[in-house]
């Protein structure tokens, strides 16, 4: 799904409106005393960090494929390489909550995402005579603007359940690094592509109140967030058994199924179309998951 400038702007806009009338919001609701008093705040810092946990299945399926059809299609020959997948990586958070009454509050954060695979160095030999070494390096990193709500549960006086939830604007950014050697070429692969979605997000956070102002918590968010439709700008160097070779131009990251049996995911500079490449569509990066995290909180 695309979403178009005007998109854009209409979110950013609705987040600043919502930050702007908190505090009159605040007013109207408690007639002008409460809202002032000082045991309500009127706005609070949370800073966390922790790991993140990234579905990533077309990816990782693929790297499992990739390994499984070269065993498959030695013939005869060898193959030698790992299977890692990319499941877990940093998350690092900030949200900047506008308390419009002491239980509910708007929530406008921001964070970052990141996670990276290395094959290592697969190798497989075909005829028993001829060599071949491929490696792949997958690197995903996004960084959500988020607006939602927050609400405030107190379970006793030193714990609250703390539920939040909302949209995400998510800027994300992707590489892609293949380095390969056969008997009569070695070179590399670098892709980079940039694509922006829109997600969704929810949580729940325990929190221990230390002061009227301060509280360490634990928190475990989930979110919905998908990238498809991705294209890069795509250099090809090294030297072949013809001469040097260094070539640039647009790749765009497509899935189809191999064989019927195998699903690849693979960067082309023209849609896959041969005999046993079926069901081609656009290549897709998951980062839907959950994240655990520890953080703080600073009210004002």
């Amino acid at each position: 799904m695309r979403y178009n400038a005007k998109q854009i702007v209409l979110f950013l806009f609705l987040a600043v409106f919502f930050i702007q009338a908190g505090p009159f919001a605040a007013g109207a609701l408690y007639g002008g005393s409460e809202a002032s008093s000082s045991s309500h705040s009127i706005f609070s810092v949370k800073i966390m960090g922790g790991l993140n946990y990234l579905i990533l299945n077309e990816l990782n399926t693929y790297i499992d494929d990739n390994i499984r059809y070269l065993e498959n299609n030695k013939d005869p020959g060898s193959v030698q390489g790992k299977n890692n997948h990319l499941h877990f990586g940093p998350n690092v958070e900030i949200d900047f909550v506008l308390h419009i009454t002491p239980r509910i509050g708007i929530c406008l954060g921001t964070g970052y995402i990141n996670g990276s695979v290395d094959s290592g160095e697969i190798t497989w030999t075909v005829d028993l005579t001829r060599d071949f070494m491929d490696s792949e390096i997958w690197k995903v990193r996004a960084i959500p603007i988020r607006c939602g709500l927050q609400f405030l549960l107190p379970l006793s006086l030193k714990l609250n359940l703390v539920l939040d939830g909302g949209a995400g604007y998510y800027l994300g950014h992707f590489s892609y690094l293949r380095q390969f050697e056969t008997w009569a070429a070695e070179g590399k692969v670098d892709i980079k592509a940039d694509k922006n979605v829109f997600g969704f997000y929810g949580g729940a956070a325990l929190e221990y109140v230390i002061s009227s102002k301060t509280a360490i918590f634990l928190q475990i968010k989930g979110k919905q967030v998908s990238f498809s439709g991705l294209e890069g700008e795509a250099l090809e160097a090294g030297e072949s058994i013809w001469g040097p070779f260094n070539e640039t131009g647009t790749s765009r990251l497509y899935l189809y199924d191999l064989e019927d049996d195998y699903l690849i995911l693979n960067w082309r500079s023209t849609p896959p179309d041969g005999p046993d490449e079926k069901n081609v569509r656009d290549g897709i990066f998951n980062l839907s998951g959950v994240s655990a995290s520890i953080g703080f909180r600073i009210s004002f």
